[in-house]
C-alpha cells in the first residue's frame, strides 16, 4: 500500500525538467544512486526522478495480524493507522492482502525500498520474533529490518496494553527496540487516537529526517513551476503547514505567532474566553494552532496533550519545558541528550550525588548519561 506521486498528473514540461544532483532533495537521494541513472550531463529529468520513487517508500509497517478468531483485529487497526499517515504524506508499505507468491522475496524488497521501519508490538509479535520457527514472516521481517535498517531507523508502536512495559519485551524486539522510546497506541478511543497520529507523525519525520517523499516532490516541483532557485530546498512554512507541528530549529513559539495565519487568529480570539483547548481541537485547529496563540499554559499541554517530542516539534525551548515543571526523567525518557540536560542544571537540581542518580534511573537512562554497562552492573550490585 502507498499512493506516489503520478507522473501522469504532472505536465510535459516539469515532466521534461533537468535536474542536477545538487538540485534534488538530499532526502530523495537516499533511495537511489543518481550516477546510475544520470545522463552524459550528470542530470535526469524530473518525470525519471518521480518514476525511480514510485516504489519507495517512507516507512514499512511490520504487523502480526492478531489471533485466530479476532478477525483480524490487529490487522485492521494497522490499515487504520496506514491510511491515516497516508492523508499526512507518509507513504507506507504494507502487507494490505496475504501474500502468496514468493513471500520472503516481497518483504526484502519493501523493506528494502523504506527508509524507515515500524514495529507494532503486540505479545503476539513478541513471541513470532522470538519464536523457533524460522520461517514466521514477523521474525522474518523484524530480524532483516534489525540488520539492514538497524534500531535508528526503527520505531516501536505499543498496541496492546500487557506489553506497555519494554521489560516485557522478550527476546530480539526487547533487544533491538527495549531502549527506546515507543509510541502508545493502546487505546482505540477516537480522540486519543488523533493524539496518538500525531505523536506517531512526529516520530516518523524525526526518523525521516524532517520530510517525506511525497513532499519533497511536490516542493520541489513547485519550486520548478515558479522558476526558483533548486538550490535552496528547505520547505517554508507555507509548504508545511498541512503538518502539525514545525521544525524544531523554529523560532520559540513567543516570537513565532506570525506563522499562524491572521485570520486563523482572529477567529481563535473571539471564542479564547469560552473554548478550552479540547474545544479548538474539536472545532478543527491543530495543536501547533492552539499553543502557537498563547491562550494556554505549556503545563497544559505538557499534563494532557502533548508528549515532549511534540512540543520540542512544535518548536518548544528545554529551558521552557523546565520551567514548566519536566523532570529531568522525561526529558531523558524522551531522547534528549544528557548534555542538554547538564546545561540546563538538572543534574545539581535532581541528585545531588551519582549514588542518588543510579538509585533513582533505570539501565537505559544511566547509559544516555554516560555510564557503561560495566559500571553500572557493578554499583547496581
Amino acid at each position: 500500500m502507498g499512493a506516489g506521486a503520478s507522473i501522469e498528473d504532472i505536465s510535459e514540461d516539469l515532466k521534461n525538467h533537468l535536474l542536477k544532483k545538487d538540485e534534488i532533495d538530499a532526502y530523495l537521494l537516499t533511495f537511489f544512486r543518481f550516477e546510475d541513472h544520470a545522463d552524459t550531463n550528470g542530470q535526469i529529468t524530473f518525470g525519471k526522478l518521480s518514476t525511480l520513487l514510485k516504489d519507495k517508500y517512507d516507512v514499512f509497517l511490520t504487523h502480526d495480524w492478531g489471533a485466530p478468531g479476532t478477525n483480524d483485529a490487529n490487522h485492521v487497526r494497522v490499515i487504520d493507522i496506514c491510511q491515516r499517515l497516508e492523508k499526512k504524506y507518509i507513504k507506507c508499505w504494507l502487507d494490505h492482502e496475504l501474500m502468496e507468491n514468493n513471500i520472503h522475496e516481497t518483504m526484502i524488497e519493501g523493506i528494502d525500498a523504506s527508509n524507515a521501519v515500524v514495529v507494532f508490538i503486540t505479545p503476539r509479535y513478541i513471541e513470532k520474533v522470538g519464536g523457533t520457527y524460522e520461517g514466521d514472516n514477523c521474525k522474518l521481517e523484524f530480524k532483516y529490518a534489525a540488520r539492514v535498517k538497524t534500531s535508528a531507523k526503527m520505531l516501536g508502536v505499543v498496541m496492546e496494553d500487557s506489553v506497555r512495559s519494554p521489560q516485557c519485551w522478550k527476546g530480539p524486539v526487547g533487544f533491538i527496540l527495549g531502549g527506546d522510546i515507543y509510541v502508545d497506541f493502546v487505546s482505540e478511543e477516537d480522540l486519543a487516537m488523533e493524539k496518538q497520529i500525531e505523536e506517531l507523525l512526529s516520530r516518523i519525520m524525526s526518523k525521516l529526517g524532517g520530510t517525506t517523499i511525497r513532499k519533497a516532490l511536490e516542493s520541489m516541483a513547485q519550486r520548478i513551476t515558479k522558476g526558483e532557485n533548486m538550490m535552496m530546498l528547505s520547505p517554508s512554512p507555507s509548504q508545511t503547514q498541512s503538518q502539525p507541528f514545525v521544525s524544531p530549529h523554529s523560532p520559540p513559539p513567543k516570537q513565532s505567532q506570525a506563522i499562524l495565519a491572521a485570520s486563523r487568529l482572529e477567529e481563535m480570539e473571539e471564542y479564547r474566553d469560552v473554548f478550552g483547548i479540547a474545544e479548538f481541537l474539536e472545532d478543527g485547529y491543530t495543536l501547533q494552532e492552539v499553543y502557537l496563540s498563547g491562550f494556554f499554559p505549556l503545563k497544559e499541554f505538557i499534563d494532557s496533550y502533548c508528549t515532549i517530542p511534540q512540543l520540542l516539534d512544535m518548536g518548544v525551548e528545554l529551558s521552557e519545558l523546565k520551567a514548566a515543571g519536566c523532570s529531568a526523567k522525561q526529558l531523558l525518557d524522551s531522547g534528549i541528550d544528557k548534555s542538554m540536560l547538564k546545561k540546563l542544571g538538572y543534574l545539581k537540581t535532581e541528585y545531588n550525588t551519582v549514588e542518588e542518580m543510579k538509585a533513582k534511573l533505570n539501565v537505559a537512562q544511566l547509559l544516555k548519561f554516560g555510564f557503561t554497562y560495566i559500571y553500572i552492573c557493578i554499583r547496581k550490585h
